[in-house]
């Protein structure tokens, strides 16, 4: 099983994206760091941009009242890899 050092969780909204970022520091700790961003297209590079920075490799997300995890995918770098989380 492949660990992922870096990752992130999504919790997609309508108008919000709630972003969680788990991360391994130089001392192998991990670190949290969480964010809102918007669902409109600027806000959706910018939540990219963050991800690339923060050398994310896996992303998990968990569509609310039916929305999709094809919408966050359609906008975000092509580096990423994405998995939704089942359904309860």
């Amino acid at each position: 099983m492949r660990v992922h050092r870096n990752r992130c969780g999504l919790d997609v909204h309508k108008k919000v994206i709630a972003a969680c970022l788990l991360r391994e520091d130089a001392g192998g700790n991990s670190v949290t760091e969480k964010r809102l961003f918007g669902s409109m297209t600027r806000e959706l590079h910018a939540l990219a941009q963050w991800l690339c920075a923060a050398q994310v490799t896996a992303v998990a997300s968990y569509p609310s009242l039916g929305q999709t995890p094809r919408s966050t995918r359609a906008h975000s770098h092509p580096r990423a890899r994405f998995t939704a989380a089942p359904s309860s």
